[in-house]
């Protein structure tokens, strides 16, 4: 049975059953999740009060040092700018990561969990990475996990880093760089970028994890149904062992609920 709040004013409502969590009528990538760093109360926020503020954009995840020896923090200097992700997106140009190499003993992190990946066949991650050397880029790893972080998975980023002599002081976007098999299908997937010791500092902004779905596959006679009257709607002819998702938008003007 799905169910719903009540939007005041509605006279009815539309809703999907659906396969794939996009609803896209066609096979393509759609954004799993995008994360822009949000709007810090101070221009140097520590990451663990920039979360206990809910000021980062997607509240319902958790964001942390991802396990590494010291957190990185959240900055409104050096604000990110000059690309385009895959999805259309330009630089926020707001808050962005950083990480520090100056008074830490070890390696410092930023992770984020929490991420429903099911429902993608494939997934690619993008993200903006400013450069502080002339000479090198950061050490950084970025790695995935499907079981809270107990193990952890590399991920190929170093070919999607800029030349080690490109410009300093310079954002640059680092895209398409494919999650394994192993993360597809995951509830609560993290991920984290650690930069470890010996290596300079660098920052990270405006996190994009797409995924590839098919053709969107609707539970038969659950495609715009309209539901009147009621804000519960019993769905039946649904597959065994199959994941579905539903939306509803309300009619008569209203906003969606």
């Amino acid at each position: 049975t799905a169910n719903w709040s009540a939007v005041p004013g509605a006279a009815g409502y539309r809703l999907d059953v659906c396969t794939v969590p996009a609803f896209s009528a066609g096979a393509g990538w759609v954004p799993a999740f995008r994360e822009t760093m949000g709007t810090p109360s101070a221009g140097t926020t520590a990451l663990a009060d920039h979360e206990a503020n809910d000021g980062f954009d997607n509240d319902a995840y958790d964001m942390s040092d991802g396990g590494a020896d010291n957190p990185a923090d959240v900055r409104t200097s050096s604000v990110s700018t000059g690309y385009v992700d895959p999805a259309g997106n330009p630089a926020s140009g707001a808050a962005n990561v950083y990480f520090t190499t100056t008074g830490v003993s070890g390696a410092v992190g930023f992770g984020i969990s929490g991420i429903d990946a099911r429902g993608y066949e494939q997934l690619s991650l993008c993200f903006g990475y400013y450069k502080e050397s002339a000479t090198e880029n950061m050490q950084l790893g970025v790695e995935w996990s499907t079981d809270a972080g107990t193990s952890w998975h590399p991920l190929a980023v170093s070919n999607a880093l800029p030349a080690a002599n490109a410009a300093q002081y310079t954002w640059y976007a680092v895209s398409n760089v494919a999650l394994d098999a192993g993360a597809l299908g995951a509830a609560n997937l993290s991920l984290r970028w650690v930069n470890p010791t010996g290596s300079v500092p660098g920052r990270i902004d405006d996190v994009l994890l797409q995924g590839y779905v098919d053709s969107a596959e609707f539970a038969a006679g659950y495609s715009n149904r309209l539901v009147s009257g009621a804000t519960s709607q019993s769905v039946t002819g649904l597959t065994g062992d199959v994941t579905y998702y539903f939306r509803v938008r309300a009619e008569a003007g209203c906003e969606g609920a």
